[in-house]
C-alpha cells in the first residue's frame, strides 16, 4: 500500500503549487493553496502563496485582512501589504508599511515612488526616481524614465525654472514623448508642446499598430494625447479648436474616466458665463469622478474650485458657500484659492466691508501672501479709501515690483501730493541700482519727468546725465535736458544743443511735394505717402487722361451781332410780348343763360350768393370734351 500521511499529501500539492507558479495560472495555485490550508491552517509558506494568488486576481481587500491577522506575514510580507494599501487608495498607509523595510528592493522604492507620485509630493519622487535610474540595469528602463518624465512634467507646473536644469530626457517612446510635451506644458512653451505631442500621436498610433492592436484601443491610447493637445490650444487661446477636440473626446466614451472628468471640466472653463445648461452637465460629469485615484490632488482642486465659481456664476450662493466650506476641508492647503471664493461671493452679495475683513484676516496669518493685499487694494480703491490702499501697498514684501512701483506713484500724483512720489521713484532706484537692473532707464525717465514739473531742474539734470550716458545720441533726452539746463544754466543749455541733430538732417526725407499735393483734410490715415518718380509719373499720366474740350454748338439763327433776348429763359405767356387768342366762336354772350334765353333776360333775375359746388367742371375742360367729340364725328366709318 502506498503511504498517505499528510506530509506526503502537502509535498504533493506543494509541488503542483510549483507548476502553477511556472505556468502563472494563479487560479489553480489559489485552490491548491487553499487544499495545503486546510490540513496545515498555519502554514505561512501556503499563506504566502495564497496572498500572492489573490493579489493577481485583484482581491486586494481579503489579502489585506489575511496579512494583518498574522505578526509573522506582516513582517515578511511588507511589498505585499503596501501594494495592497496603495490599490485601495489607501497611500499614506502604503508610504508607513514602506517604512518598516529596511533594506527597501528595487520593488519598494519604485512603489513608494508611485505613492508619492498619487499624493502630490513630486520632488522626494524624483529624487527617488533619480537613484532608482542610477542604480538599476534592467528592461524597465524606458519605463522608469517615462515615469520620470511624468514626475518632471508635474514639477513644472508648479515651478517652470525646476526643470532647467535637467538634460533632455529622450523621445524613443510615446509615453517618454508625451510626458516630455508636458514638461513644455509646464514651461508654458506650448507651440513646442503641440510639436511634441503631434510627434507622440504619430509614434503611438504606429508602435500599437505593430503590436496588432485594433482601432478602438488605438484610439482609447490616442485619448490622453489629444486631451493634452486641446489643453494645449486652450492655452494659445484657440479656443474653437479646443471645445471641438475635447467635443469629440466625449463623443468617443473614452474608457478611462479621470480623462473624462478633465475635458468636461476644461470645457466648463470655455464656456465661462455662457451655455450654462451645458457647464452644469459637464460639471456633473468632472464632479462624478473627482475622487478617482489617478487624478491628480491638482485636478482634483481646480474641478472642486471651478464648481464654486459656476455656483457662484448661476447666483446658488448658499449652495456655493457651502461648496466653499468642503474646498477648505478637502483641500487645506489650497487656502488662498479659498481666500479668493470667499471674498468674491461676498463682494457678489455687495458685501465689500465684509470681504475687506475677510482679507485682512487672512493677511494677517499669512503676512508674506501677495495675492490677497491686491485683492484687498482693488476693493479699497473701487470704494474711493485710497489712502488705506497705499498703506497696504507699502506694506508689500516686493513693494519694489515696478508694477507695484507704479501704482504707488499714481496714488501720490492723485492725492496731489508729488514729492511722496519722487520719494517712492528714489527708493526704487536706489533698489535698482544695487541690484544692477536694466529696469533703472525707466525710473530714471519718469523720475526726471516729475522732477522738472516740480521745477527742481538740478536733481533733473543728474538723471538725465545718467541716461546721456546709456545713450548719448537720443534726441528726447537731449531735449529735456536743454530745457533743465536753460532754467539754471543758459550757457551749458547752449552747449547741449550744439549735440542736437541738424534740421537738415531731420527733414532730408520730407517730400514736400507730396505734402502738398496730398488731401490732408481727411487725416494722415487717408494720406497716400508717394516718392518724388511717383509724382512726376502721376503728373505724366494726368496730362495724358486729359480730355479735349468739345466745341460748343450755336442756334442755326445766331447772330453775334444782335445781343440775345433777356425773357428767353421765362415761360411764352409770361413774355411781355404774348398776346393772347381771341374765342374763335364770337358770341360772347352764349353760355352765360340757360338754353335759349339772352342776356337781357339773365340780367332780369335776382342775383343769390351761393357758391358754386365743388365737383364743378371748369369751363375750359367742358369746350375741350365737345371739340373732342366734333372730330369723332367727323371721322369717317373704317378709319382708325
Amino acid at each position: 500500500m502506498g503511504d498517505t500521511s499528510p506530509n506526503k499529501n502537502i509535498n504533493s500539492l506543494f509541488s503542483d503549487l510549483s507548476r502553477c507558479e511556472q505556468s502563472r495560472d494563479f487560479d489553480k495555485a489559489l485552490r491548491v493553496a487553499n487544499k495545503i490550508l486546510k490540513i496545515e491552517n498555519d502554514n505561512l509558506k501556503a499563506l504566502e502563496y495564497k496572498i500572492i494568488c489573490q493579489i493577481y486576481s485583484g482581491a486586494f481587500e481579503e489579502s489585506l485582512k489575511e496579512i494583518k491577522k498574522n505578526q509573522a506575514l506582516r513582517d515578511t510580507l511588507i511589498f505585499e501589504k503596501a501594494y495592497c494599501e496603495y490599490r485601495l487608495n489607501k497611500v499614506e498607509d502604503c508610504l508607513e508599511t514602506l517604512k518598516k523595510s529596511t533594506e527597501p528592493d528595487f520593488r519598494e522604492k519604485e512603489l513608494k515612488c508611485q505613492a508619492l507620485y498619487r499624493i502630490g509630493r513630486y520632488k522626494e519622487c524624483y529624487d527617488l526616481y533619480l537613484d532608482l535610474i542610477k542604480n538599476s540595469n534592467d528592461e524597465y528602463e524606458d519605463e522608469r524614465e517615462a515615469d520620470l518624465a511624468a514626475v518632471v512634467a508635474c514639477l513644472s507646473f508648479e515651478n517652470s525654472k525646476f526643470v532647467q536644469s535637467l538634460d533632455e530626457l529622450s523621445d524613443k517612446t510615446y509615453e517618454l514623448c508625451y510626458n516630455n510635451s508636458c514638461i513644455e506644458l509646464g514651461k508654458k512653451k506650448y507651440e513646442s508642446a503641440l510639436k511634441k505631442l503631434t510627434a507622440a500621436e504619430e509614434l503611438c498610433r504606429k508602435t500599437l499598430e505593430e503590436e496588432g492592436c485594433d482601432n478602438e484601443e488605438i484610439d482609447a491610447e490616442l485619448a490622453t494625447i489629444r486631451g493634452q493637445m486641446g489643453f494645449a490650444y486652450q492655452a494659445l487661446n484657440k479656443m474653437d479648436l479646443a471645445h471641438k477636440m475635447y467635443n469629440q473626446l466625449l463623443k468617443m466614451k473614452s474608457p478611462d474616466p479621470s480623462l473624462i472628468a478633465v475635458v468636461s471640466n476644461n470645457i466648463v472653463t470655455i464656456n465661462k458665463d455662457q451655455n450654462v445648461f451645458d457647464s452644469r452637465k459637464k460639471m456633473k460629469q468632472a464632479l462624478n469622478e473627482v475622487n478617482n485615484p489617478k487624478l491628480s490632488s491638482f485636478q482634483k482642486r481646480m474641478i472642486v474650485f471651478n464648481n464654486c465659481l459656476l455656483l457662484m456664476t448661476t447666483n446658488q450662493t448658499d449652495t456655493c458657500r457651502k461648496q466653499i466650506q468642503q474646498f477648505k476641508s478637502e483641500f487645506p492647503s489650497a487656502r488662498q484659492e479659498a481666500l479668493i471664493l470667499e471674498a468674491a461671493l461676498l463682494c457678489k452679495e455687495k458685501k465689500v466691508s465684509d470681504a475687506i475683513e475677510v482679507l485682512k484676516k487672512y493677511k494677517e496669518k499669512d503676512p508674506d501672501n501677495f495675492e490677497a493685499p491686491l485683492i484687498m487694494v482693488q476693493l479699497l480703491l473701487n470704494q474711493g479709501h485710497s489712502g488705506e490702499a497705499l498703506s497696504i501697498l507699502k506694506e508689500l514684501k516686493y513693494s519694489h515690483k515696478l508694477a507695484i512701483v507704479s501704482i504707488i506713484v499714481a496714488l501720490h500724483l492723485a492725492l496731489e501730493d508729488k514729492t511722496e512720489a519722487i520719494r517712492v521713484l528714489k527708493e526704487a532706484i536706489n533698489w535698482y541700482q544695487s541690484n544692477k537692473s536694466q529696469e533703472l532707464i525707466l525710473l530714471y525717465r519718469e523720475t526726471a519727468r516729475l522732477l522738472m514739473q516740480s521745477k527742481d531742474s538740478k536733481g533733473a539734470i543728474v538723471l538725465l546725465e545718467e541716461l546721456r550716458k546709456r545713450n548719448p545720441d537720443n534726441p528726447q533726452v537731449l531735449a529735456q535736458l536743454i530745457a533743465a539746463y536753460s532754467q539754471i544754466d543758459p550757457s551749458k543749455a547752449k552747449e547741449v544743443m550744439q549735440k542736437l541733430p541738424s534740421i537738415e538732417s531731420q527733414i532730408s526725407e520730407v517730400d514736400v511735394d507730396a505734402l502738398e499735393a496730398s488731401n490732408w483734410s481727411l487725416g494722415a490715415k487717408y494720406v497716400k505717402k508717394t516718392t518724388k518718380a511717383d509724382a512726376s509719373l502721376n503728373v505724366e499720366e494726368k496730362t495724358k487722361k486729359k480730355k479735349k474740350k468739345k466745341k460748343k454748338k450755336l442756334p442755326k439763327n445766331y447772330d453775334p451781332d444782335v445781343d440775345p433776348n433777356p425773357e428767353r429763359w421765362i415761360p411764352k405767356w409770361q413774355r411781355s410780348t404774348f398776346k393772347k387768342k381771341k374765342d374763335k366762336r364770337g358770341a360772347q354772350s352764349i353760355g352765360k343763360g340757360t338754353q335759349g334765353s339772352t342776356a337781357t333776360d339773365m340780367e332780369s333775375y335776382p342775383k343769390t350768393t351761393a357758391k358754386p359746388a365743388p365737383a364743378q367742371v371748369s369751363p375750359s375742360t367742358s369746350t375741350r370734351t365737345q371739340r373732342l367729340a366734333q372730330k369723332k364725328q367727323k371721322k369717317k366709318p373704317g378709319r382708325k
